[in-house]
């Protein structure tokens, strides 16, 4: 009992950190979007303003080294956690061999029963589904057409 506990303690925070991988890229990517975004918008304005070559050659080689972001915190974060996913995921590999082979036997097996369709029923599958799709998408067109022609008309009387 206590070693299922602590099993699922362990993928617990395996699983937490996992999560915590795939966020903070998310963030990072948005303040360095917003900053690359900003300096952009400044160089237009810059460019605007001046009106001689030399100054705007010299706005443009300034912007493009404001420009150049490199390795930030969030990365190392991101890639510390992935580091250490790995080792905890080696570490319980090592630990847990035995049960690990047990599963990996027992997963190859049950994949020998799974019955693949064939092609041509695969084949049919894929185009009775596309001409679902289409049809679906052209009735809710022609909804959305009607009440939006509906809308106006109604619009216009009033």
């Amino acid at each position: 009992m206590t070693q299922n506990k602590a099993f699922r303690s362990l993928t617990a925070l395996l699983i937490a950190l996992l999560m915590v991988v795939m966020i903070v890229p998310f963030s990072v990517f948005a303040d360095d979007a917003a900053a690359v975004d900003t300096s952009a918008a400044d160089a237009v304005v810059e460019d605007v303003a001046d009106t001689t070559a030399d100054d705007t050659a010299d706005d443009t080689a300034d912007d493009t080294t404001d420009n150049d972001v490199g390795l930030g915190l969030g990365f190392w974060i991101s890639m510390g956690v992935l580091g250490a996913l790995i080792i905890v995921g080696v570490v319980f590999a090592i630990i847990k061999r035995e049960k690990l082979k047990v599963w990996w036997l027992s997963y190859k097996s049950e994949l020998k029963k799974i019955v693949w369709s064939s092609p041509d029923q695969v084949k049919k599958n894929t185009i009775v589904v596309v001409v679902v799709v289409l049809a679906t998408a052209i009735v809710i067109g022609l909804l959305d057409f009607a009440f939006t022609k509906g809308i106006f008309a109604l619009g216009n009387l009033f």
